[in-house]
């Protein structure tokens, strides 16, 4: 097994390629700290053309991105689940004739995709159960503790290990921001003052803050006179999201845009609410302040910036999962309601203060 920076390349192969098949099926956070890596790629070969292979709930932030001329959807949970669907992809991708697959996901399915997908190049975490996939590539790290650094090994991997400075990043197409500037015209929201955005979803229910909790910062936020209020979320979350609807001066936006649209939502954000979710770290990576809090995950695996704030609470138990859970471990679910409203509210007054419009 090669240690990380060793570059287990084919023999005589020259890496020129002219299509690249980049594949993040993950959730919508992990293709977000794929963003260095992909990025990374963009540049060592500028002549390729970068194909996403992603799932719907994390594809679509990359629609509309200059690094990326096509997302393929692979619904591996949903529609496209069963050997059937899998091998249909697969035909389609030998067709696309890539030359060169990149893939920081971890999982067998990814490696089994890149290993039948015909490209003679294949760039992976190469474990004891994926080495047979990957013939450039790495071991995983277990020593890095961030995200994308662990995947930017991979890039460095073709340059002899030297350490590369590419970090997560965003960039809203041109369309997603005129659709975004109409649809905060058509709500009303007005130029040249501050937006926050309060983030009310997450995949796992422990990661969440109360949305009673997000109702009452929104009230208090909106009596500062401070910040117009945005509420952001997913369709899963638009019934208990209903509860702003009846709020003067709080846009709820849950479940009506897509997540094609969230990077050019964010960037008219001067502050984003959210806890260990995709979208906070959407706007970690556009360099949108954030008041992030954190609960049952660790909040230290994170780069977090000089204007962003991270609230926790101080219980023995926390953090308890590295990815977060349904229900909690102890039956005694503290760490995300136990973040108190006052000192969410005063982090965000604060943020919109030091940033402005």
């Amino acid at each position: 097994m090669s240690g990380a920076g060793e570059c287990r390349a084919v023999p005589g192969a020259k890496i020129d390629p002219k299509r690249i098949l980049f594949v993040q099926t993950a959730f919508l956070g992990d293709v977000v700290f794929s963003t260095a890596l992909l990025r990374a790629c963009a540049e060592f070969f500028p002549k390729a053309e970068v194909t996403l292979l992603a799932s719907p709930r994390g594809g679509g932030i990359l629609e509309g991105d200059a690094a990326v001329r096509e997302v393929i959807y692979y619904d591996k949970r949903g529609n496209d689940a069963g050997m059937g669907k899998m091998l249909a992809l697969l035909r389609r991708l030998r067709k696309e004739r890539f030359d060169l697959v990149v893939s920081p996901h971890r999982s067998l399915r990814s490696a089994f995709i890149a290993r039948l997908s015909g490209a003679e190049l294949r760039l992976g975490f190469q474990s004891v159960f994926t080495r047979w996939a990957y013939n450039l590539g790495v071991s995983p790290s277990k020593g890095e503790r961030r995200p994308y650094r662990r995947e930017m090994e991979l890039a460095e991997s073709l340059c002899g290990g030297r350490r590369l400075p590419h970090r997560p990043a965003l960039s809203p197409g041109r369309r997603q921001r005129e659709e975004v500037r109409r649809l905060f015209t058509d709500a009303g929201l007005r130029e040249g003052v501050p937006v926050a955005g309060l983030v009310v979803g997450t995949v796992w229910p422990t990661k969440k803050w109360p949305v009673q909790a997000y109702l009452e910062l929104g009230r208090r936020i909106t009596v500062s006179q401070k910040a117009q209020v945005i509420v952001l979320g997913g369709r899963g979350e638009t019934e208990e999201a209903a509860a702003f609807d009846a709020e003067e001066g709080i846009v709820n936006l849950v479940g009506r845009t897509s997540l094609r649209q969230l990077p050019a939502i964010l960037e008219r954000c001067g502050v984003v609410v959210a806890g260990d979710t995709g979208p906070l770290h959407a706007a970690m990576a556009m360099a949108v302040p954030v008041v992030a809090l954190f609960g049952p995950t660790d909040e230290r695996q994170f780069e977090f910036g000089e204007r962003d704030v991270c609230l926790t609470v101080e219980i023995s138990c926390r953090p308890c999962r590295p990815h977060g859970s349904r229900t909690c471990p102890t039956g005694d679910w503290r760490c995300m309601p136990d973040i108190g409203v006052a000192a969410v509210e005063k982090a965000v007054l604060a943020a919109v203060e030091n940033t402005g419009a």
